[in-house]
This record gives C-alpha cells, sequence and structure tokens, in this order.
C-alpha cells in the first residue's frame, strides 16, 4: 500500500510542472523553511490525516500551500490601500498558482476513479525574518483502497468446495497481482492451502 507516497509524488510533479513554482516541499506547515536560501515561490503539501472506509477507499486530508516571498518598497508612498509592498501581487500569483493544480487534479482525479471534495482556500502569511504571502487550499482526496486481504470475505462461502474455493481465490489473488496490487503471490497462495 503506497497510496500516501502517490499522492504527494503527484502533487509534487503538478508544482514541477508549473512555471510559477520554484520549490516544493512537504510536511507541517509550522516548519516551511524560510531561509533565504530558499527559491520562491514555494509550493508546501501537507497531509493532515487519513481515513479508511467501508467501501474499500482510502481518505486523505490534504493542505497545499502557495507562497511567495514580500518584496517591501523602500520608497516611502502615500497610498495606504495598497501599502509599500507586493502582498497583493502575491495573493493573486498564488491563487492563480493553486487554481492551476486544482483543475489539473479534478481532471485527473475524474480519468483515475479519484474523488475530491470542493477545494477551500484560505489566505496565510508566514513571517520569521521575511514575510512569505499565499493561500492554503484544504480538500479531500478519496481513493481506491487496492490492497488485497486475506480475509474469508475473498473466499467465495457458496463454493462448497474447498478445493473450488481455492481456485476461485487464486483467482481473485492472480488478477490482482497482475495489476500490481499483490507482491508475493506464491507466497499468497500457499498460506491459503494450509487455511483450506
Amino acid at each position: 500500500m503506497n497510496h500516501y507516497t502517490q499522492l504527494l509524488n503527484y502533487i509534487k510533479q503538478l508544482g514541477e510542472a508549473d512555471t510559477f513554482v520554484n520549490t516544493i516541499t512537504q510536511g507541517d506547515f509550522n516548519n516551511i523553511d524560510l531561509d533565504k536560501g530558499q527559491l520562491h515561490p514555494l509550493l508546501h503539501i501537507q497531509v493532515n490525516g487519513s481515513s479508511f472506509t467501508t467501501d474499500q477507499t482510502v481518505i486523505f486530508s490534504v493542505q497545499v500551500g502557495c507562497f511567495d516571498i514580500r518584496d517591501i518598497n523602500k520608497e516611502i508612498v502615500q497610498d495606504r490601500f495598497w501599502k509599500q509592498d507586493n502582498e497583493v501581487d502575491n495573493m493573486n500569483e498564488t491563487l492563480a498558482t493553486l487554481n492551476r493544480l486544482w483543475l489539473n487534479m479534478y481532471r485527473d482525479f475524474q480519468d483515475n476513479n479519484i474523488t475530491a471534495s470542493a477545494g477551500t482556500l484560505e489566505p496565510s502569511t508566514y513571517s520569521k525574518g521575511k514575510i512569505l504571502d499565499g493561500w492554503i487550499m484544504t480538500f479531500d482526496v478519496e481513493m481506491p483502497n487496492t490492497t488485497i486481504s486475506l480475509c474469508p470475505d475473498y473466499i467465495d462461502p457458496s463454493i462448497a468446495d474447498a478445493k473450488a474455493r481455492l481456485i476461485a481465490t487464486q483467482y481473485l489473488i492472480r488478477v490482482s497481482a497482475d495489476e500490481g496490487y499483490v507482491e508475493n503471490y506464491d507466497c499468497l497462495v500457499s498460506q491459503l492451502k494450509e487455511i483450506l
């Protein structure tokens, strides 16, 4: 089962494909590295949690943030609405980046039998020596749980003969193995023979 890794890699690849994004990080938002060595704009991914459903799916609660560094104009500006920085520009650009990311994800999710809740956005500012402005998008992703289990549910109880049940179960495992879901087919079959 590598759903978590697949999800992180997928979002990372979308970020790498976006011309606005220079750096992609993952982990807790409270630990975003604001070091001057980072190239901005920055895309940050955080998975807040996960749950298994009874419908053989896995749900991930995901947050993706996009931030750019705030530049402060050294000239004194009297316009208090626009202030002396590029905060509004950062908010526009990072919102547009998350929009592109969301549209690509939504299209790909539909093609791969994955569902997602509507993305909600929240403005966010980080400051530790320098200031980053941007947005954090929050959404849930529901993916098919493709891991096969050896629980009795997979062995059809209507098949009375133990050998016939074994053959039916081997078929299920072989199909899953062909699709990359079972790593050690022979080991599982020998375990089933012992059970039956």
